[in-house]
C-alpha cells in the first residue's frame, strides 16, 4: 500500500511538473501584420517603440523589382500608452521606411547605438535615427558588409568577398573617421561582439557543409587586436549572443547550441536542438533571470531551454521563425517573428507576442526599471533593472541633444548607481541613456542645485 501511495504521489508530482514546465509563455498576445520576410527587432525605450525588420521578396531572384516583388522595410509599433481605451498590448505596426531594393544584406546584422542604426546598402553605410526613421548624413567609408556592431565610437565592420573566402573585420573609429585596425576573421563572418572593452568577438559560418563554423577571439594590445583563441563551434553557425560572460552559438546545420565561456576560451556544452534537415535552429536569447535559453527555429517552433539543457517548453508558431526580442519587466513578453511561411520557403509577413500571463494596459505601459534622482547625494539609481548583459554603455545628452558624457560600466546587481558630482553638470534638462546589446532605457531628469 506504501509503495503504490509513493508511486501515485511521484506520479502527480511528475504530471505536475510537466505541466508546470510547459506553460510558461502559455499566453499568444496576437499576431500582427509586416512587410515581407520580418526578420529582426531593435526596441527603442526612448519613444516606445518595437522597430520591425523585414527582408522584402524577390520572386524570381533576379535583382529587378516586379510586380510580385517587395522592398526591405522598417516598421514600427508604439507600446501601449496608459489609460488607453482599448484592450490591445501595441498599436498597429505601421510603415517608416522602405529600403531600396535588393539592398538587404542576410542574414539582418544592423549596428545599432542609441539612437543611431547602421545600415549597410550595397557598397555603402547608411545612418538612420531610430526616433524619427530619418536618414543622417555620414562620411563612412563606402564598404560592403555583412554585419555591423556599433559601441560607443566605434564599429565593427565585417566585409565577406565571397562565400569560400576568409574575410575581413574592420574597426572603424567614429571620432577620428577612420579604420584603426582589421582583423583576419574566417570564411563567411556573420556576426561580431564587443567584450568587456578588451576583446572582440567574430563568429565564422566556415564553408558549406564542411562542419567548421568557428569563434574567434580577439584580444586588445596596445592599439591593435590579436587572435587569442579560435574555437570550432559546429556546422553550420549562424548567430551569437553574449550575455554576462556566457557566449551562445547558435548552429543551424549541426542542430545545437555551443555554449563557450569566455572567461576560459572553452566551450562548457553543447545543447542540441530537435530539428532537423533545413529546419535548423536560427537565432538565439538567453535570460539568466528566467534560466531560459529561447531559440527560434525554421520548423515552425520556438525552443525553451533551462542553463542545464532541459528542454522546458515547446512554442508554436504561426511561421518559420527568425528573430527574437525579449523584454522581461515587468512581465515577460517575447517577440517573435515569422519570416517564412511554416514547412515552406514562402515570405510571411507577421510577427508574434507571447507571455505567461494575461496582461493589463497599465503592466505593458508601465515596462521600465525605477528611476531615483538624490539631490542631496547627486546620485542616480535605477532599481530592478532588465538588461541582459552585465556590460552597459551609458550616456547623458543635454536639451539640446549633445552628448556631454559616456562611460561603461558593469552590472553586479538588479540596481545602477550613477555619480554625478564628478561630471559638474550645470543646472537644467538632460536625458540619461543605458543599454546593452538587447535593451535600453532613457530617463529624462532636471538639475536643480
Amino acid at each position: 500500500m506504501k509503495k503504490a501511495s509513493f508511486a501515485l504521489s511521484f506520479f502527480f508530482i511528475f504530471i505536475s511538473f510537466s505541466f508546470l514546465k510547459a506553460e510558461f509563455w502559455k499566453y499568444n498576445l496576437g499576431s500582427f501584420s509586416v512587410g515581407k520576410q520580418p526578420v529582426g527587432f531593435i526596441y527603442d525605450d526612448m519613444n516606445k517603440t518595437i522597430n520591425i525588420f523585414c527582408a522584402g521578396y524577390d520572386a524570381n531572384f533576379d535583382g529587378a523589382k516586379g510586380d510580385e516583388d517587395k522592398s526591405p522595410s522598417w516598421w514600427q509599433a508604439s507600446l501601449i500608452e496608459p489609460n488607453n481605451p482599448e484592450s490591445k498590448i501595441i498599436e498597429e505596426p505601421y510603415l517608416v521606411k522602405e529600403f531600396e531594393f535588393g539592398s538587404f544584406q542576410f542574414p539582418f546584422r544592423p549596428g545599432y547605438s542609441y539612437p543611431m542604426i547602421y545600415y549597410s546598402s550595397n557598397n555603402i553605410i547608411e545612418t538612420y535615427n531610430i526616433g524619427n526613421a530619418e536618414k543622417v548624413a555620414n562620411d563612412l567609408p563606402g564598404i560592403s558588409s555583412s554585419a555591423i556592431t556599433a559601441n560607443k565610437n566605434y564599429l565593427l565592420i565585417s566585409h565577406r568577398p565571397s562565400f569560400t573566402e576568409p574575410g575581413y573585420v574592420h574597426i572603424f573609429d567614429l571620432t577620428k573617421n577612420l579604420f584603426i585596425d582589421t582583423l583576419n576573421a574566417g570564411v563567411n563572418v556573420q556576426q561580431t561582439f564587443f567584450y568587456k572593452n578588451e576583446k572582440i568577438i567574430v563568429l565564422n559560418e566556415g564553408d558549406f557543409g564542411a562542419a567548421n563554423s568557428s569563434v574567434q577571439i580577439f584580444k586588445k594590445n596596445g592599439e591593435k587586436y590579436e587572435l587569442e583563441k579560435n574555437i570550432i563551434t559546429g556546422d553550420g553557425s549562424n548567430h551569437i549572443t553574449i550575455v554576462n560572460d556566457i557566449l551562445i552559438v547558435t548552429n543551424n546545420a549541426s542542430h545545437d547550441l555551443t555554449i563557450i565561456d569566455l572567461t576560459k576560451n572553452e566551450i562548457l556544452k553543447k545543447i542540441k536542438l530537435p530539428t532537423e534537415g533545413f529546419s535548423g535552429p536560427r537565432e538565439t536569447i538567453y535570460s539568466p533571470k528566467l534560466n531560459q535559453i529561447i531559440t527560434s527555429t525554421y520548423n515552425g517552433k520556438v525552443y525553451v531551454h533551462n542553463f542545464e539543457g532541459d528542454l522546458l517548453e515547446t512554442i508554436e508558431t504561426e511561421g518559420n521563425p527568425e528573430g527574437l526580442l525579449l523584454i522581461e519587466s515587468p512581465v515577460p513578453l517575447l517577440f517573435v517573428a515569422n519570416e517564412f511561411i511554416k514547412e515552406s520557403y514562402e515570405p510571411n509577413s507577421s510577427f508574434q507576442i507571447f507571455s505567461n500571463k494575461v496582461l493589463s494596459k497599465d503592466e505593458i505601459s508601465n515596462n521600465k526599471p525605477e528611476f531615483i534622482l538624490n539631490s542631496f547625494t547627486n546620485t542616480i539609481e535605477i532599481n530592478n533593472t532588465d538588461f541582459q548583459n552585465n556590460y552597459l554603455s551609458i550616456m547623458i545628452f543635454n536639451s539640446l541633444g549633445k552628448l556631454i558624457h559616456k562611460e561603461q560600466k558593469i552590472l553586479s546587481e538588479i540596481k545602477i548607481s550613477i555619480d554625478l558630482s564628478s561630471l559638474n553638470l550645470a543646472n537644467g534638462s538632460y536625458f540619461l541613456i543605458i543599454q546593452d546589446n538587447f535593451i535600453t532605457h532613457s530617463y529624462p531628469f532636471i538639475l536643480a542645485k
